[in-house]
């Protein structure tokens, strides 16, 4: 007898175009966050994926366990999938033939604890730190700087934000981005609040510098002259160690709460700080701001090459030289003015830098 041939396996779904992100964080202080996607789509078989290996931070530790009421629908109607049975970020479904667009929606419940960088408690009930990875889905095995996203959010009602992002309107609490990388967006958080200061570090740039101060009082963002000048000095100093800005501008994010996680962590136009509520009239747990800010450079502008390839499946092995500790390969930006001369820099960073298998990335 001869055995009956196989059933031909269903062509692959593309996800072709812009995915459309939206989230409302109206629910901030409820320590509840919405999101949907949209995405262009064919008929078939597709494989979606949660973020896994996060840019700066130190294993596979994408938030997987705070996502809830995932669904998909098509066209109004939902769309079931199941979860791979090794791999816990992704999810498989079928899109169904005449779809055209895929939409999903899913919560996410920020997390209460210390641990974790990004996925440690990241809100209060007066402002929240949102980290884009913890609420989207990708194409699985896409090139993150080839996928496109245009993101939005709600914010709760009388809240300022600040991010990196380009934004493109503003309206009410609603601000609609414009369109970036996944790189990008996972590389650009944005932090939000009802008390949140801008201080102007060097505005005259073309390549502009900010610092925004957000907190749980008024009086923990109200920073002195002599710190503000301070900082505008390490803008200055990283400027003339390195020679460039390779930013459009830069935005340090600080977060000054005793109810959120304290760490600090680089992306290539930001950095996420978060430190103690009265570190500003203290001057105290501030270096931070200067250490993240090197890794703009060191870590962000040079990288691993392959490193964008995708959020999932980069070895933190390969991304270990050139994302090491600045005061480690001899960098040091101080707020005094005083700076290493270009010799000595030079010779403590060189054979790190030559033996680093690098590429160089750009904003946007």
């Amino acid at each position: 007898m001869l055995a009956a041939p196989h059933a031909q396996a269903p062509a692959p779904s593309l996800v072709t175009g812009t995915i459309v992100l939206a989230l409302d964080a109206r629910e901030t202080p409820r320590k509840l966050l919405h999101a949907r996607e949209t995405l262009n789509v064919t008929p078939g078989a597709l494989t979606l994926v949660y973020p896994k290996w996060l840019p700066g931070e130190h294993a596979p530790d994408g938030p997987i366990d705070d996502l809830v009421g995932l669904k998909f629908s098509a066209g109004g109607k939902a769309v079931s999938w199941r979860r791979d049975a090794v791999d816990q970020y992704a999810f498989h479904l079928d899109v169904p033939q005449g779809a055209s667009t895929l939409d999903v929606s899913l919560d996410f419940l920020p997390a209460i604890r210390q641990g974790g960088f990004s996925s440690a408690s990241s809100d209060t009930a007066h402002l929240g730190i949102y980290s884009w990875n913890q609420v989207l889905l990708y194409p699985q095995g896409a090139r993150t700087d080839d996928v496109m996203f245009r993101a939005s959010m709600q914010v709760p009602a009388g809240w300022k934000f600040a991010t990196a992002l380009p934004v493109m309107t503003q309206g009410g609490d609603t601000i609609e981005f414009g369109p970036v990388s996944l790189t990008t967006l996972v590389d650009s958080p944005v932090v939000a609040g009802e008390y949140l200061r801008e201080v102007p570090l060097d505005a005259a740039s073309s390549r502009k510098v900010y610092a925004d101060l957000v907190g749980d009082t008024p009086s923990s963002i109200d920073i002195s002259a002599d710190l503000a000048n301070k900082w505008k000095r390490l803008v200055q100093e990283a400027d003339a160690m390195f020679g460039a800005r390779h930013y459009n501008d830069y935005h340090f994010l600080l977060t000054l709460s005793d109810h959120v996680a304290h760490f600090g962590l680089e992306h290539h136009q930001s950095n996420d700080s978060r430190i103690p509520e009265n570190s500003l009239t203290q001057q105290n747990s501030i270096g931070v701001v200067a250490h993240e800010y090197v890794h703009s450079w060191n870590g962000k502008y040079r990288r691993p090459s392959g490193a964008s390839r995708t959020t999932r499946s980069v070895s933190r092995r390969s991304r270990r030289i050139s994302t090491t500790s600045p005061g480690a390969s001899g960098v040091r930006c101080r707020i005094r003015p005083r700076r290493p001369s270009s010799c000595i820099f030079r010779r403590r960073s060189g054979p790190r830098i030559a033996a680093a298998p690098t590429s160089t990335t750009k904003a946007g």
